[in-house]
């Protein structure tokens, strides 16, 4: 076994580890409308929430990182992905003890038998308002995961690049920083490509089907959002196990006698690491005041600090917000925006590769990057400025959209919801005008008394339990006030603007993969 346990070996262990933290974290944002749905919070609360992750980080990892640079690194770090498998759970903990979801709206163990079942679009939900989507306290165990999550992850990234280059030969540490830097970009990848799955999929999918009124592209519709926890948690838990059967120094047979045996090593070990830091914390410590004010005296690398804050502002918004935006603007399911952020993690490593290649064909000087990099940090604003003219598909007003006034109804009926279920009315009178197509807020304001949907079935297998996959071919709305179809209006048209969208965006993804060689530089 002493053959294997090397810094290579070492460097796939973090590396898997970290490929699965990463998609565990970047699955919120994936399920973003998701689980503010579920635990009926609003975006501004889920964003505060997610923030706890980074706010934690940020407090912890120098005090953190200062009390454990001498101790068994590999272990710290085993315990610091058990720490975010914890955080994974502790998120999921709503869904297994928590109230049951239904679609009505009603987080409770039974439906509400008091509906009218005449007509399940039309009806009263003004006594369900006040309990709409209540979990209560569980709704905390959002932020105290991402506490969590944030304590464990404050270690992984400082402890095992220093890890890796303290232990590895010269020359080598580029090479295994690189891999370690592909595993962390296949997470996000990983997330959103199984997010697309998992969010098809009706939240209680192990024991019922989705209702036929629930429409998955309605604000009714929860995808099985607690899926990509559950499994970023148990990979978490099999793939870092590895790293606690590591030595503390993998370089330890060259600087030790062979006969020595463990106790002696970290003895030694010890008795270096403790003299080394002696003789150098004290200068550290009194060079660091000093050498970070010099640094805050120099324009240039004050301006780099200011850039690099709007620019992780930007990144963090257009990540966090990026997938809410398509679902709003182009009328896409949560399963359906997911799948196209995809895109979004190829186009900016294709921009880190390109970044690469610039750097070792041309070996640009230090004001010829100066200038490159003006240059794609121009593009990249103007790209992004162009999605300003870009106008989405979904009703970009109220006065676009009928029934968003409570009291526009066309039937006869006690109909107040704020339910987002669009379709598309033909030959709509609205405020005294005649529309050959509105798009109407939902099928309750439309007077549709019911929904006639047409699946074709598929049998499949979830980790070796059968799941039967829906696929809907058809949805008609059946008695309405006026003739309508599925969906907003335009739909078709909309599709050709998605790709629009998603191609600048990747294009202006694409740039800061290039900006990013700077750090490199």
């Amino acid at each position: 076994m002493g053959k294997f346990i090397n810094v290579t070996t070492f460097t796939f262990a973090i590396c898997t580890a970290m490929c699965f933290s990463v998609a565990g974290t970047s699955f919120t944002r994936a399920a973003f409308t998701t689980i503010e749905r579920y635990f009926g919070v609003s975006s501004t609360k889920i964003s505060i929430y997610a923030s706890f992750n980074q706010m934690a980080a940020i407090i912890v990892t120098p005090t953190a990182v200062h009390l454990t640079r001498n101790m068994h690194i590999p272990r710290i770090l085993y315990f610091s992905f058990l720490a975010k498998a914890v955080g994974f759970i502790v998120l999921v903990l709503p869904y297994f003890l928590g109230p049951t979801y239904h679609p009505d709206g009603v987080l409770n163990a039974e439906r509400n038998d008091s509906l009218n079942e005449e007509n399940i679009f039309c009806r009263n939900e003004a006594q369900q308002d006040a309990t709409r989507n209540s979990m209560g306290l569980w709704e905390y165990c959002i932020p105290i995961s991402k506490v969590i999550i944030g304590l464990g992850g404050c270690l992984i990234w400082p402890h095992s690049i220093s890890f890796i280059d303290n232990n590895s030969k010269q020359g080598q540490s580029l090479v295994l920083f690189g891999l370690n830097f592909v595993g962390i970009l296949f997470g996000p990848m990983l997330a959103y490509g199984f997010a697309s799955y998992v969010l098809s999929l009706w939240v209680n999918f192990t024991y019922e089907c989705a209702p036929d009124w629930v429409d998955p592209n309605g604000s009714d519709w929860i995808g099985a959002w607690w899926v990509g926890y559950v499994i970023a948690a148990a990979s978490l838990l099999v793939f870092s196990t590895p790293l606690a059967f590591f030595p503390r120094n993998l370089k330890g047979e060259n600087k030790l006698d062979e006969d020595t045996d463990d106790k002696d090593e970290n003895l030694v070990l010890k008795d270096h690491f403790e003299d080394e830091d002696k003789n150098t914390t004290k200068k550290t410590s009194s060079s660091m005041i000093s050498e970070t004010k010099a640094l805050f005296k120099n324009p240039l690398f004050v301006m780099q600090v200011l850039a690099g804050i709007v620019n992780s502002w930007a990144m963090a918004t257009k990540a966090t917000f990026g997938q809410k935006y398509m679902e709003i603007q182009f009328g896409l399911s949560p399963a359906d925006a997911s799948q196209l952020k995809v895109y979004y993690i190829g186009s900016l490593c294709l921009g880190f590769l390109v970044g690469g290649l610039i750097v070792k064909k041309l070996k640009l000087k230090p004001f010829n990057v100066a200038i490159f990099l003006l240059v794609v940090q121009t593009f990249y604003s103007v790209t992004f400025l162009l999605l300003w003219s870009l106008e989405g598909c979904s009703p970009q007003t109220p006065d676009m959209l009928f029934g968003a006034n409570e009291e526009q109804n066309l039937a006869d009926c006690d109909c107040r919801t704020d339910k987002f279920v669009p379709i598309c009315g033909k030959n709509v009178t609205m405020d005294g005008y005649l529309y050959e197509e509105l798009t109407i807020l939902s099928p309750c304001k439309a007077g549709c008394s019911d929904v006639d949907v047409t699946y074709s079935t598929e049998e499949k297998e979830l980790f070796g339990c059968p799941v039967i996959s829906k696929g809907v071919d058809s949805r008609k709305y059946i008695n309405c006030a006026v003739p309508v179809e599925t969906g907003i209006c335009g739909a078709m048209e909309c599709k050709s603007k998605v790709w629009i969208y998603l191609g600048l965006v990747c294009l202006g993804t694409f740039f800061s993969g290039l900006l990013a060689f700077q750090d490199i530089f």
